[in-house]
């Protein structure tokens, strides 16, 4: 019907143009699919895009806690570092204050041990001409006292003997024993090598200040500047230096009586 209403001529043209449509429809329909494959995939990478969006900003998040939360662990870790340093200092305290609790003499007696006395008695003739021992005591509840020692000398001892010195410090039972002190003291230098020791002594003079009442933390030191000289002491036959160490003893009488 269609030819017979088209003119030939026309109906040829339109002959050739039906593949070329139909080729066409093809295409369109081809890319229409494509595109649709395209917008789906494309919905498909918004949606993963999103998510993992949404991904990197709860891991930004934990990120930022977790480096939060380190900052704060270096913090307590630095606070907790300082306090375990400082409770180092505190035990080495109170260890080297048990050691000489543990060492403190309450009979009256006291033993100086003095390692490197070559090298203590060159420092003490450049720097530091002295220095004091440990406590000790009469008895439990005597007096507190100690012994200042210059191993270069001191006043007409300087430069050729040992001096040696007797303070007494104020100590916990100072208001129950009798004053002025009145206990006869003695120093001896010990021989090591079983010869006879050397000793000196003295008794306190109970109008000098050095015996009574503590006033302050210690009172002046008495006793003997000339006490051993140093060619005695250092005479390796004489025995009383061994492996460069030297040992004094003093010793406060348990009484005043003579």
């Amino acid at each position: 019907m269609i030819q017979k209403l088209i003119p030939t001529a026309k109906l040829a043209t339109i002959q050739e143009i039906l593949p070329i449509v139909e080729r066409n429809s093809r295409a369109l329909a081809s890319e229409h699919e494509r595109s649709k494959i395209f917008w789906e995939a494309l919905v498909k990478l918004i949606d993963m895009y999103k998510t993992l969006e949404e991904d990197n900003k709860k891991l930004s998040s934990d990120l930022a806690r977790m480096v939060e939360s380190s900052r704060t662990k270096d913090v307590d870790l630095h606070q907790l570092q300082g306090r375990i340093s400082v409770l180092d200092t505190t035990i080495t305290r109170l260890k080297m204050s048990v050691e000489q609790l543990e060492n403190v003499s309450y009979n009256g007696v006291l033993i100086i041990e003095v390692p490197n006395y070559s090298h203590k008695k060159a420092a003490a003739m450049t720097g530091t001409p002295s220095f004091y021992s440990d406590d000790f005591y009469t008895d439990r509840h005597g007096y507190r006292m100690c012994a200042r020692i210059y191993l270069n000398g001191d006043g007409v001892g300087k430069g050729s003997h040992l001096s040696i010195f007797f303070a007494i410090k104020k100590g916990p039972y100072d208001n129950y024993l009798s004053w002025p002190f009145q206990r006869r003291v003695s120093f001896t230098l010990l021989n090591q090598a079983g010869k006879d020791h050397l000793s000196d002594a003295f008794r306190p003079d109970p109008t000098s200040s050095s015996f009574q009442k503590p006033v302050k933390e210690m009172n002046i030191a008495s006793g003997c500047p000339m006490f051993v000289a140093h060619k005695v002491i250092e005479n390796p036959v004489e025995g009383f230096l061994r492996n460069n160490t030297i040992c004094l003893r003093v010793k406060v009488d348990p009484s005043t009586s003579r």
